[in-house]
């Protein structure tokens, strides 16, 4: 528990986070990702150089200072990152890390004047309660999904066991387990982990399931990105036969049972969550209208 003053403390740093919350953060990463190599594999470098990264994290430090006398204010927030942990196997061991890299730009970015002991001290007791209700909430997801039918933890091989050219930049890809043992159920909407090994360096990210899993086999759909290290990497050398290490499906962002009409609306390769929606609302007779806006403006329904 965070003492009335550490609380106090926390809160008067807010209008700080509003005006430098995202150069404090840029910094953050700059030091980090060059200083522990082995959290690089878990953020997208692509988002860091474009700096949605940096700008999603501002947001959520900023957010938890404002809510800090009452966390359940922030809502779908914490869900949100609790399913991306997961989804990208991110462990207790690295809590630490970020934490120290963290209070270490606060003291650099704000300078000794403003990030007095006492500043310093609130914001470690702050960041040391987060860090708890993650790992606890992680740790629960964990165990979950590894005791489900079908489930595992960490890293499991699959097998590329089909592709299929949906357009000109968009390729899907179907995976079974080489192990040949059942896959845990993913719920219309979540999305999975991939780990893959690029020119001797780990890196991870997540894409969406574009079709329910009661096929027994995994499947997403990738977009070709100008640049992206792993779209490329998926649609030029990932061919049948290849194998990859994928984690258990997560995600909050999951279609809720219910006989009430649904409305679906995508753009782009957005599409890909509403799918297996889509599907899953087919299935049960569920009353539905699916809205997709292409690339080019026309719609589909």
């Amino acid at each position: 528990m965070l003492s009335a003053q550490d609380r106090a403390i926390i809160k008067s740093t807010v209008p700080l986070l509003e005006s430098g919350g995202e150069a404090l953060i840029t910094h953050f990463y700059r030091m980090m990702l060059s200083e522990y190599p082995e959290v690089r594999p878990l953020f997208n470098q692509a988002h860091q150089a474009s700096g949605d990264q940096p700008r999603a994290l501002a947001n959520g430090v900023l957010m938890y200072a404002r809510h800090i006398d009452q966390l359940d204010q922030l809502g779908d927030l914490v869900a949100k990152i609790i399913n991306k942990h997961v989804a990208l196997q991110i462990l207790p061991e690295h809590y630490p890390i970020v934490g120290a890299c963290l209070l270490r730009a606060i003291s650099e970015v704000l300078g000794s004047e403003i990030a007095t002991p006492e500043v310093m001290s609130a914001w470690g007791a702050a960041y040391g309660q987060l860090a708890d209700i993650l790992i606890g909430a992680e740790a629960a997801i964990y165990d979950e999904k590894a005791q489900a039918p079908g489930g595992w933890r960490g890293a499991r091989a699959f097998l590329l066991v089909k592709r299929v050219e949906e357009s000109d930049e968009i390729i899907s890809f179907y995976f079974a387990p080489v192990d040949n043992g059942p896959i845990l159920a993913a719920a219309p909407g979540q999305y999975i982990g991939l780990k893959l090994v690029l020119d001797g360096e780990e890196v991870r990210r997540n894409y969406s399931l574009s079709a329910l899993t009661d096929t027994g086999l995994y499947r997403i759909s990738v977009k070709r990105e100008a640049g992206g290290r792993v779209s490329n990497y998926l649609h030029d050398q990932m061919h049948v036969g290849a194998t990859i290490d994928l984690f258990p499906p997560s995600g909050e962002f999951t279609l809720a049972a219910s006989d009430k009409p649904l409305v679906l609306i995508s753009g782009g390769v957005g599409i890909t969550p509403t799918l297996p929606m889509l599907e899953a609302a087919l299935a049960t007779e569920r009353p539905v209208h699916f809205i997709h806006c292409a690339r080019n403006g026309g719609n589909r329904s």
